[in-house]
């Protein structure tokens, strides 16, 4: 599926020049834009081997809950777990033809052809699984039978089982383990990395990431006529001082957090960022809520957004620092997850079973019960559990007697009249979660999580997709990379700017994302940078770039105070330009606001022709074509153009009369609105 693209309703130059330029993106890039990824992965793959990583853990997850022998579900009369039962079928008839994927109705129900017949009913699996399972057929749909030592092992969490691989050194350059996890996977797939990206694109890329924003002419230009041989890790290390990276972080954070720019939790973590704090002591911070620690002043922000509802606020903990849903678990035990029990979402919840909302803070008394109906209608109550681990031993809380329960709720109305905090109880409940949360010394679900989200922004997916589903039965694209990232992470003291810093240096952030060969290879196998959207701070400030005029900034030195001041009054008016645009989804959907403020609205009109007395002018009649056209790209795109782009656009510059500015507003507006600025590559 091709990113959804702003249909633009003008006419002569614009369409023309959209057409070309939306075309090149699409094109001269060939298929690599498509957020779906092709068939063909692991086309060279052993079959056994295919099945085993892709298909198996596809069946159990999508569909044994309904049709699977070993849990006594034959829904329509059919199981999938084993060969013969998908060669026999249900009441439909058989489930496949092997070697005939077309034909197979299993094909026909998951990509919901039938009306009646669509399967799984309630969640469509992705195109890419879809393609996984016609491959699989057209191999033959081999189905090794399991032994019981298998089908045990299934039982296992994956990350068991990559402990028993031997890993390297936590000294080791972490850059390049990465590299060699992710190189590795690619030989046994049978699959060719791209090449490393342009320098050009790569400095857009890296900025954008790093700081919110593309580079400034001078910046580029400064990169490119760097002569040392280290001049990437250089970079890196440049923008990670600049203030620009800290902001763009800090707002990423607030976002992922708090799902909003939230102004009093971003004040918090500016002191993080700017203190250096690891995420083990922001996790800290924000499960004990303490407002008598100066230092994390805004802290309780996240808790305090969520106190009002228990559930929301155990999920959200569960999902946001541990990477795990766990709401599934609520009604009943978790289907694919054997160790996930609805006694497993209570005792998270009782972890938070004392806490409340006391006149706007949020407090925690002594003591708090949680209690559940399970599936068989008894009532149960639930013991302090962190997920799969065993209860924590009561005598760990405290118990309050009749007087002691009646002294605290007079402190605490106390303290709700006269508008102070509460402090945390000796037994706090949520102190018991923050050592439960960081106990693991192997890397465990506090770490795993917290380099799965970080890979996810700088890398396109996460090595566990869904992110919040971290669970054990849901391997990660590269188990023993995970495992080892997350620990040399609580080795770093948990230290972002470091795993950061490894990703952007690693050859697998910096290669291309052009795939020349036919079928591309899938997001998952990291064989190509992923492409995604800007966010929409990010695509403000290209267009605040864009509308500038390159030739102020180019007689600029990149390091200099007159650079700051430009770039400052460069940006300005930027939050509201933000707003502009919304943040889109996995799938990328574009919202058709936004594709009608990029066609019509008067105030991008405005901002990309603010400068138009001076380079727009110099460009139709004082500069050489070639040379305007090249100042023209390299400063909205960070690049050249093509031999078929400056063919082109000098036959529609030779359309329109000498020194009219007609045709270069439209190339300007068409450039800065297109595919290509648009997304992240």
């Amino acid at each position: 599926m091709i990113p959804c693209l702003p249909q633009i309703p003008w006419s002569g130059p614009q369409r023309f020049l959209h057409r070309l330029v939306s075309g090149r993106f699409r094109l001269g890039f060939g298929l690599l834009f498509l957020v779906q990824p092709l068939q063909g992965w692991g086309a060279g793959a052993d079959p056994e081997n295919f099945f085993e990583t892709k298909i198996r853990p596809l069946l159990s997850q999508a569909c044994y809950d309904c049709h699977s022998e070993s849990r006594k579900k034959s829904k329509g009369g059919l199981f999938l777990d084993r060969r013969e039962s998908l060669l026999i079928g249900g009441e439909s008839g058989p489930s496949l033809v092997p070697g005939k994927a077309d034909q197979s109705l299993i094909i026909r129900a998951v990509r919901y052809q039938d009306p009646d017949l669509q399967m799984p009913p309630d969640q469509p699996l992705s195109e890419q699984q879809i393609m996984d399972l016609e491959q699989w057929i057209h191999q033959g749909a081999p189905f090794p039978e399991r032994t019981e030592d298998a089908i045990e092992a299934d039982q296992r969490p994956w990350w068991e089982t990559a402990l028993e691989t031997t890993l390297p050194s936590l000294e080791s350059d972490a850059a390049e383990v990465i590299d060699t996890f992710v190189l590795r996977q690619l030989q046994e797939l049978s699959l060719r990395p791209s090449p490393m990206a342009s320098e050009s694109i790569r400095i857009r890329r890296v900025s954008l990431d790093l700081m919110g924003r593309p580079p400034t002419p001078s910046e580029l230009q400064a990169f490119l006529f760097d002569p040392r041989q280290d001049k990437w890790d250089h970079l890196v290390e440049d923008l990670m001082k600049s203030d620009d990276f800290l902001q763009q972080q800090i707002r990423e954070l607030n976002w992922s957090l708090m799902g909003e720019n939230h102004s009093e939790f971003g004040k918090y973590l500016q002191t993080v960022w700017k203190e250096g704090k690891g995420w083990d002591q922001l996790y800290q911070e924000v499960i004990l809520a303490d407002y008598r620690n100066d230092q994390a002043s805004g802290a309780p922000a996240f808790l305090k957004k969520r106190v009002s509802d228990l559930d929301r606020l155990t999920n959200d903990v569960a999902i946001q620092f541990f990477g795990v849903n766990i709401s599934c678990a609520q009604c009943h035990d978790h289907p694919n997850v054997p160790h996930w029990t609805q006694a497993s979402y209570y005792g998270m919840k009782s972890f938070f079973s004392a806490t409340f909302d006391n006149g706007g803070f949020v407090a925690e008394r002594s003591e708090g019960e949680v209690t559940y109906k399970n599936t068989r209608g008894e009532t149960l109550e639930a013991s302090l559990q962190f997920f799969d681990r065993p209860p924590i031993e009561e005598t760990l809380l405290v118990r309050l007697d009749d007087e002691g329960r009646k002294k605290e709720k007079e402190r605490l109305e106390q303290l709700k009249k006269e508008k102070k905090p509460a402090s945390l109880p000796s037994s706090s409940r949520r102190k018991l979660l923050v050592q439960e949360g960081l106990a693991n010394a192997q890397g465990g679900y506090f770490a795993r999580s917290a380099v799965n989200r970080i890979w996810k922004q700088f890398m396109g997916r996460g090595l566990v997709e869904p992110v919040d589903q971290m669970h054990g039965a849901n391997p990660p694209t590269h188990p023993e990379l995970l495992l080892w990232l997350s620990q040399w992470f609580q080795h770093q003291g948990h230290d972002p700017r470091q795993l950061i810093a490894a990703l952007v240096r690693s050859q697998t952030y910096q290669r291309s994302s052009q795939w020349l060969t036919d079928p591309a290879p899938p997001n998952e196998s990291f064989a190509r940078f992923i492409v995604r959207p800007l966010t929409p701070r990010q695509y403000a400030s290209a267009l605040h770039l864009a509308s500038s005029d390159p030739h102020d900034w180019l007689a600029l030195s990149s390091d200099s105070p007159e650079h700051a001041k430009h770039l400052t009054q460069t940006m300005k008016g930027i939050d509201g330009t933000t707003q502009w645009f919304e943040r889109t989804s996995d799938q990328v959907h574009f919202a058709v606001d936004e594709a009608l403020q990029m066609s019509n609205a008067s105030e991008l009109e405005a901002m990309l022709h603010a400068q138009e007395a001076k380079w727009i002018e110099a460009c139709a009649l004082h500069e050489p074509s070639n040379k305007a056209l090249n100042l023209v790209f390299r400063h909205i795109l960070q690049r050249s153009p093509t031999l078929n782009e400056q063919e082109t656009s000098a036959r529609f510059m030779d359309s329109y009369p000498a020194g009219d500015t007609t045709p270069w507003k439209a190339l300007i507006w068409s450039l800065a609105t297109g595919p290509e600025n648009r997304l992240q590559h």
